[in-house]
């Protein structure tokens, strides 16, 4: 198979052509021992190029791809097998997401490399009240964060409407609104502009200050809308400070949260929900806000601290560099 086909247009193959001689040159004198590819299309075929001109075996990482762009992948069904028969392993970070290839009928053994966050960073017991005090809001507030980009995807227009059904029934909570400006920054915005005393926009803050975020919160909210949502970081960064979060049922949320132990879970896409679990978790006494924190963050040390990621993927990596077993066999499209 010429990867050719899997770059439309001459400017485009011109631009991957470029890359590729420059990544072929790099394995070839640098005595690169593996290529590690993220995302099948563009990325994985490159990966897999690269593994069929120099024999260096190729791990490619799949995220939600699959599930935002089914009717790509099916129109381009070769390109996703040119990528599997040239990976030495196949991994994905959660368990939903190492399912998203059945929807392209094959059944190749995705791998769950579930990722993990630096616990030492985000952890309990750090300082949220200069943030508070920035807002003009005391330390008996309720608070409710978001992190994460502003656009659809992410929930945040649900988010957005479930603010004033929270309010109306609670107008003393605040809404910390934390992340990059994206398609939907105006309409935050406004929001904020709407409700100065209640929701503030706190864009692209920095990373080193996300835990002092999360230590502003007495809950956080995820409201991801649909199936590309893998696993949800900030989920686990919040678990990790010990803060409750509302999430939703959808994508690998369930791989993170467990229902009335660590969180929350609302409909997806449903604005009415989001404010009833945000009103419930709101109303709960703070000693069992606290335990609720306190199981987040002990999930987070078994399943999601980096180091255990780190090694896992270590360990795969020795793997495949020492396997003399063929790197095309696993992965054989199902008929």
């Amino acid at each position: 198979i010429s990867p050719r086909q899997f770059f439309p247009g001459r400017r485009l193959w011109l631009a991957w052509r470029a890359v590729f001689q420059y990544c072929r040159t790099l394995v070839r004198t640098q005595n690169i021992k593996v290529i590690s590819a993220y995302h099948i299309s563009r990325h994985g075929t490159l990966g897999a190029w690269l593994n069929a001109e120099t024999r260096v075996p190729l791990i490619t990482t799949i995220f939600g791809e699959i599930y935002s762009q089914t009717d790509y992948f099916w129109k381009n069904r070769a390109e996703a097998e040119f990528v599997a028969s040239h990976s030495a392993r196949l991994l994905s970070c959660s368990r939903h997401c190492a399912r998203s290839v059945r929807l392209l009928d094959v059944d190749w053994p995705v791998e769950p490399l579930l990722y993990g966050i630096d616990l030492g960073h985000f952890r309990p017991g750090q300082d949220g009240s200069p943030l508070r005090r920035r807002f003009g809001w005391d330390a008996a507030d309720k608070v409710v964060a978001y992190v994460g980009r502003m656009n659809h995807e992410m929930g945040v227009s649900i988010l957005l409407r479930a603010i004033p059904k929270v309010l109306a029934r609670n107008p003393n909570v605040r809404f910390l609104l934390v992340g990059a400006a994206d398609d939907l920054v105006r309409e935050v915005q406004a929001c904020a502009a709407a409700n100065p005393r209640n929701v503030a926009f706190f864009p692209n803050v920095p990373f080193e200050q996300l835990p002092a975020v999360y230590a502003a919160a007495t809950v956080t909210v995820a409201p991801s809308i649909n199936e590309r949502a893998c696993l949800g970081l900030a989920i686990i960064e919040a678990m990790g400070c010990a803060k409750p979060v509302v999430g939703t049922r959808v994508g690998g949320t369930e791989e993170v949260l467990v229902e009335g132990e660590t969180g929350y879970l609302a409909a997806p896409r449903d604005s009415t929900d989001l404010a009833e679990k945000l009103l419930r978790a709101l109303a709960a006494p703070a000693y069992q806000l606290s335990d609720m924190g306190k199981r987040g963050r002990a999930r987070a040390e078994v399943l999601f601290d980096k180091d255990l990621t780190n090694r896992r993927f270590e360990s795969i990596i020795q793997e495949v560099v020492g396997s003399t077993a063929p790197h095309t066999s696993r992965y054989n499209s199902t008929p």
